[in-house]
């Protein structure tokens, strides 16, 4: 997310909060739709190290976590 073009003027109505280890249902799971689940996301993610919470106010939000198979940082949606 940090690489992708980013409009500062809506900067106030992002947050991040620490995700701790275990299971959470996702947007996929919630059945939000084929939206939700478009890029193959689990219907529960389930996170045995901290991740990182990203949330737009009134709007979405997602789980990053590192993802040890493919080293490197992973998305999952969480709700629309």
């Amino acid at each position: 997310m940090l690489g992708e073009p980013f409009d500062v003027k809506v900067l106030d109505r992002f947050g991040i909060n620490l995700v701790k280890p275990g299971k959470y249902q996702t947007a996929c799971g919630k059945g939000y739709g084929d939206y939700a689940c478009a890029h193959g996301e689990p219907n529960v993610l389930q996170l045995s190290a901290p991740g990182i919470g990203l949330f737009y106010t009134e709007s979405s939000d997602s789980i990053f976590y590192w993802e040890r198979k493919s080293r490197k940082f992973a998305e999952v949606l969480m709700s629309d």
